[in-house]
């Protein structure tokens, strides 16, 4: 199965990491490299078992864009499954967020 992988996936783990960073004085650029290479590795891999195995999101945005969810890492991952026109699959990410960060976006309130 093809993997498609948003670049915006990689802007969110790179925010993420970059914020780590600043706020973490221990922790070494070569980490966040490394875990940033471990979580694409885990995406890629995903594609032999995505269809079996589908995680409901818990997000409403990410459900209302029919995706599924995938987790690595503390990464949660919103993916779907295409069928491209020569009739190959095709599994796409689009969004990340990290578990920290993982809310629902219809609960928060006008004074968050």
């Amino acid at each position: 199965m093809k993997v498609i992988i948003d670049p915006y996936v990689f802007d969110v783990m790179d925010e993420f990491y970059d914020i780590s960073l600043k706020i973490h004085p221990t922790l070494s650029l070569e980490t966040c490299l490394a875990k940033v290479d471990r979580l694409k590795q885990a995406m890629l891999h995903f594609a032999s078992y995505s269809e079996i195995c589908h995680g409901k999101p818990y997000r409403t945005d990410w459900q209302n864009a029919g995706y599924q969810e995938f987790v690595a890492e503390d990464f949660h991952f919103a993916y779907k499954i295409y069928t491209s026109s020569d009739g190959e699959k095709v599994l796409r990410f689009h969004d990340a967020v990290h578990s920290l960060l993982n809310y629902n976006p219809s609960d928060k309130t006008s004074e968050d």
